[in-house]
């Protein structure tokens, strides 16, 4: 049933794939499986779920968002990591940035639960932790290193008090940028 789990969550998340260290890979797929035993979600609900239940009618999907911040992400770390490597030598790690892309909404599973008419209202621990907070916790508790979980913690505006480390920064502006832009094409912003 696990490798069943793994093979399936693969195929709808391709980009776990692109993370090198095979300990974080495996972290953040269990991250995923904690979620799935721990909610009323399962992984077919991951293309329904909404990524953001702020705005009405919000075509776009959690699992949607969460790959395209995720491939955003990595462009954009390519880039700046060949445009500044000799030039300040400022380097976004790879796998950091990937596992926190991915996982940066993963606490949304346990923030909300599905409703019959398949929206989603907040949960008893959703009404006292949002997202960044039990996703952080969660990657902690999966052993993900501590800049993995700094960045999910921070890429919300509960990272507006503390200094974001590099990584944080990219995620944390890719997301807000995906957020707006959809806002915006909807009339939102």
């Amino acid at each position: 049933m696990e490798n069943e789990f793994r093979e399936m969550l693969l195929k709808m998340l391709p980009e776990i794939y692109w993370i090198q260290n095979e300990t974080i890979r495996d972290g953040v797929v269990k991250c995923h499986e904690y979620v799935m035993e721990h909610s009323d979600w399962t992984l077919a609900d991951y293309d329904k779920m909404p990524f953001i239940k702020s705005i009405a009618g919000c075509p776009v999907s959690c699992l949607c968002h969460t790959r395209t911040v995720t491939r955003m992400c990595r462009m954009f770390m390519d880039e700046y990591n060949e445009a500044y490597k000799d030039h300040g030598g400022y380097k976004l790690d790879h796998d950091t940035v990937l596992a926190a892309a991915i996982l940066h909404d993963i606490g949304k599973f346990l923030e909300w639960e599905k409703t019959s008419d398949g929206t989603a209202v907040k949960t008893s621990q959703g009404r006292l932790l949002r997202h960044p907070v039990s996703g952080a916790i969660l990657a902690a508790k999966m052993g993900l290193p501590d800049a993995i979980v700094h960045c999910i913690f921070m890429h919300s505006t509960e990272g507006n008090t503390s200094k974001r480390m590099p990584e944080a920064v990219l995620v944390y502006k890719v997301d807000e940028m995906n957020f707006d832009c959809i806002r915006s094409g909807m009339g939102v912003l």
